[in-house]
């Protein structure tokens, strides 16, 4: 209806959004080019960066990849799977070998 569509902009004219501008597009083509990502990814990374965004969820791009201070971080994916095994890590450091 006429009266949701009103609340529902209204909601969204309230958040914080970042700004589409010439610089964004241009640093985004930068971080396309220099950082191997798709077009539309480096321009997602640079809005996020621009918005001093420490997380980034997405299923598209590398798991744990960091451009700054910014990690792009797989919500469908379990933390524990990419957690270094800290026992075995240790033993490692050590010299030694991880216990099974």
């Amino acid at each position: 209806s006429p009266a949701r569509a009103l609340d529902l902009v209204r909601h969204w004219g309230a958040l914080d959004a970042v700004a589409q501008t010439p610089d964004l597009v241009v640093r985004g083509i930068a971080l396309h080019q220099e950082h191997s990502l798709s077009l539309w990814d480096a321009l997602i990374v640079q809005a996020a960066l621009d918005a001093r965004c420490h997380e980034l969820l997405s299923e598209d791009m590398q798991h744990g990849r960091r451009f700054g201070e910014l990690e792009i971080r797989n919500p469908f994916i379990a933390t524990a799977a990419h957690e270094p095994n800290t026992v075995g890590y240790r033993a490692e450091r050590r010299g030694k070998r991880p216990r099974p």
